[in-house]
């Protein structure tokens, strides 16, 4: 998905089952304005969490960033 986005990764966390990563991208950028913090520009957030429960990878797509808990 990076890759067809143009995207450059800013940042990954990883805890306990739980895989985030945070990207810019110029091809996004034109559609929708980029979130600045701390002087880092993002507009792309993706993450995931293994669901043991279902045995299953739940996958989570946000832009500009992910605004719910995980």
């Amino acid at each position: 998905m990076l890759k067809n986005l143009q995207a450059r990764k800013i940042e990954s966390y990883k805890h306990n089952g739980l895989v985030s990563l945070t990207a810019y991208s110029p091809v996004l950028e034109k559609t929708m304005p980029a979130l600045e913090l701390n002087g880092k520009k993002y507009n792309l957030q993706v993450a995931i969490t293994n669901n043991n429960d279902k045995a299953k990878a739940e996958i989570y797509i946000g832009s500009p960033l992910i605004l719910v808990d995980i």
